[in-house]
């Protein structure tokens, strides 16, 4: 991954460092299928990753960036998800006024609730498509 950021000299200079242009690297131990970016202010920079296996058990990984200065992403947590997430979404709540929620789809969409530690993920709804035979 590559960010880029523009650097103002009128800003102080550690200001300045965040702002240069940094790749920060995670090596997963699966294929990544899914990426999504949270906007929440309150936490640090984090990612939800999601899984590409051949089989019903893929996962989901909640990822930041490394309290040292390695410009390496670390996981926080993970968490199991039958067949491979699509599409991940966190809510953008920039100001943390809701809860903390990541929705997945896959074969159905399902809403989760991460704790405010990011050490632990509950189901909080799942919404399936109700068949009609004809």
């Amino acid at each position: 991954m590559y960010f880029q950021n523009q650097n103002d000299a009128t800003q102080p200079e550690s200001r300045q460092r965040e702002n240069e242009k940094q790749i920060y690297t995670y090596n997963s131990d699966w294929v990544i299928y899914a990426l999504g970016f949270s906007w929440r202010e309150s936490t640090e920079f984090r990612l939800a990753l999601g899984s590409l296996k051949e089989d019903l058990n893929n996962e989901i990984q909640i990822i930041k960036l490394s309290d040292s200065e390695s410009e390496d992403f670390v996981w926080t947590m993970k968490f199991d998800h039958n067949f491979p997430a699509t599409k991940l979404l966190w809510l953008p709540d920039k100001s943390a006024s809701h809860p903390d929620l990541l929705a997945t789809t896959s074969d159905f969409l399902r809403i989760w609730e991460v704790d405010d530690s990011n050490k632990s993920v509950s189901l909080k709804i799942e919404l399936k498509h109700k068949s009609q035979s004809f």
